[in-house]
């Protein structure tokens, strides 16, 4: 659940002489305030700022304990998303393979009942249940992708990683308001958590919609 992040500079590159550095916990971010109309001055009234250093590993901590129910769905939800990125091909593998062979079809009426089960619990229990706790009627709006970028898992991903982001002055509202800005990640693996908490990328430093690629 713990987020190493790159941003947290060592205390040797703080001095008098450095900008002044901004750190927002968006894992204690109030809920009612994660919402695409929420001004993003209220996510920065909630930053703290340094000009010398921030306390060490203070981007290594996990902050609050998670709501049992938002660690539950986080442990379903993840299960659901990993096994989506190879269930195009395990199907393909297995179906072929269970002509041939009984273990391989076992296999797959296993992944069957596995997959289906993730998705009943998400579609009747987690969804609605998360879709009340924000207050959040509709899970994806038609035609507002900057709204979707507000679905409860992704509030629930800052909840489960402990979320933290640090940025420096030269980063911070107004200074890049008509820029657009290229954010470099370094390269996630299969389960890309912390950088799929999309709405910090599209409210912290300017209003222009984030799109991620490759």
């Amino acid at each position: 659940k713990i987020v190493r992040s790159h941003l947290e500079p060592k205390n040797k590159y703080f001095s008098s002489n450095m900008t002044k550095y901004y750190k927002l916990n968006l894992a204690t971010l109030p809920d009612h305030l994660f919402s695409k109309d929420t001004p993003a001055q209220k996510w920065l009234d909630l930053a703290t700022t340094t000009e010398n250093s921030f306390p060490p590993n203070s981007l290594n901590r996990v902050h609050t304990p998670i709501e049992p129910v938002v660690e539950l769905e986080r442990i379903f939800g993840i299960s659901l998303y990993m096994i989506g990125n190879v269930l195009p091909f395990a199907l393909v593998i297995l179906s072929i393979s269970s002509l041939f062979s009984a273990v391989a079809y076992l296999l797959l009426k296993v992944l069957a009942i596995y997959v289906t089960a993730l998705t009943l619990l998400t579609k009747l229990y987690f969804t609605p249940k998360f879709s009340k706790k924000y207050k959040r009627p509709d899970l994806v709006v038609p035609h507002d992708m900057k709204d979707n970028q507000y679905v409860y898992t992704e509030r629930n991903n800052q909840k489960y990683c402990s979320l933290q982001i640090l940025w420096p002055e030269s980063l911070h509202r107004p200074s890049m308001s008509d820029q657009p800005l290229i954010f470099c990640a370094i390269p996630h693996g299969a389960a890309p958590l912390g950088i799929t908490a999309y709405p910090m990328w599209s409210k912290l430093f300017n209003d222009k919609l984030c799109h991620w690629t490759t």
